[in-house]
């Protein structure tokens, strides 16, 4: 068996429209990665990331109560999926989330790039075990809320590049 060494992750921008740009030795910055809904790579082993699932996991109670009751601030609800096809591992963002017997179902919402078990578009069901994270906007003030792995992505980055990311999503990662 193959050991995997990264993580793929999709960064979500609900529709924002976001500046493009490249990082160092010319990669694509994360807003433009973001912008173009394509992965960023982290390793398996990467701290801030394994930090970042258990931050969302601790948290996803709460995150689907109010989902469940339709709390009129969350705007948006998505969870983020783990989706495994052989040795290859991609997680995807699931909106048009409702509790179902023995989990969830949700619609992906992501192009796959690394797996070829899922698509853009499709239902799928899933046990809260294959959650990773979640997010939502705040009605009452824009914010994005959740989305611990694009935090964890942000300590990779230059400063200016994370500074510009949240500013644009408005992402709190301090919270």
């Amino acid at each position: 068996m193959r050991k995997r060494t990264s993580f793929v992750i999709f960064i979500a921008t609900l529709g924002v429209v976001a500046l493009q740009g490249c990082g160092a030795g010319g990669e694509p910055s994360i807003t433009a990665k973001a912008e173009s809904d394509k992965v960023a790579m982290a390793s398996v082993d990467d701290a801030a990331m394994l930090q970042a699932f258990a931050k969302a996991k601790g948290s996803l109670d709460a995150f689907l109560a109010r989902v469940a009751a339709k709390d009129p601030l969350v705007q948006e609800p998505l969870v983020k999926l783990k989706v495994q096809d052989g040795d290859a591992v991609e997680y995807f963002w699931v909106g048009s989330l409702s509790q179902e017997s023995g989990g969830l179902k949700g619609t992906v919402k992501n192009d796959p790039e690394v797996v070829h078990n899922i698509k853009n578009g499709q239902t799928i069901s899933f046990p809260r075990s294959q959650i990773f994270d979640w997010m939502y906007t705040d009605a009452s003030s824009g914010k994005m809320i959740g989305n611990y792995t694009a935090c964890a992505l942000l300590t990779h980055e230059k400063p200016s590049e994370a500074a510009e990311f949240r500013r644009i999503y408005h992402l709190d990662c301090d919270s």
